[in-house]
């Protein structure tokens, strides 16, 4: 039965692997094709490919590192998205510049934020989120932010690393240089326990048969 599990979830991760490295592909063609090389420094826009190595790979913990990341400000972009669509309210206003795009290019910032992450999440539902998935999210947290500063414009705000995205009157001290602790203890700790709580709940008890 279990080795039936593991050639099971192997095909799966192969398939997520082969699906984020396609989607990456896109983003990248579309994004240059634009003339917009930089924003591909989002985390949103360069995640796909870091999934598929983590897919390809088949390291869970550190396809969950990713998902812890970009959970919570991906679920706040999609509310965003859907408040406009439905109730023509832009709740935090991280949407906005997608309604300025037109034709397919349209579609590719809506699957990159409501389905990358989500689609993660999903295929590793079912395994166990150890504590490395905090030991890699908070290096790549560290290795983003160095690379963003130093590379991006601070007119961009590329990662919301120059200024809290949707807050950007807020003057934090230091707050370019404290990102990667903000974001470790107000983004990644609830997402990587949300994970956890999921997996005690629902899988553990079937996962040790």
């Amino acid at each position: 039965m279990k080795r039936k599990a593991l050639y099971s979830r192997n095909n799966l991760y192969f398939i997520a692997g082969v699906f984020f490295l396609i989607l990456e592909a896109i983003v990248i063609f579309v994004n240059l094709d634009a003339g917009r090389p930089m924003v591909l420094f989002w985390f949103c826009n360069h995640i796909p490919l870091f999934l598929s190595f983590a897919f390809f790979s088949r390291n869970t913990a550190l396809v969950k590192a990713f998902i812890s990341v970009g959970l919570i400000a991906q679920a706040l972009w999609t509310i965003d998205f859907i408040g406009k669509v439905f109730f023509d309210t832009f709740v935090f206003g991280y949407s906005k510049y997608v309604f300025g795009i037109q034709g397919f290019e349209l579609f590719v910032p809506i699957i990159i934020h409501m389905f990358s992450i989500a689609i993660a999440f999903l295929a590793t539902l079912r395994e166990k989120t150890d504590k490395r998935v905090l030991l890699y999210a908070f290096v790549y947290l560290v290795v983003l932010q160095a690379i963003t500063l130093a590379i991006t414009l601070p007119e961009d705000n590329i990662n919301c690393v120059q200024k809290i995205c949707g807050f950007e009157s807020i003057n934090l001290p230091h707050y370019s240089f404290i990102w990667s602790i903000l974001v470790f203890l107000i983004l990644v700790l609830p997402a990587y326990l949300l994970q956890v709580l999921i997996y005690n709940k629902l899988y553990k008890k079937s996962n040790a048969r």
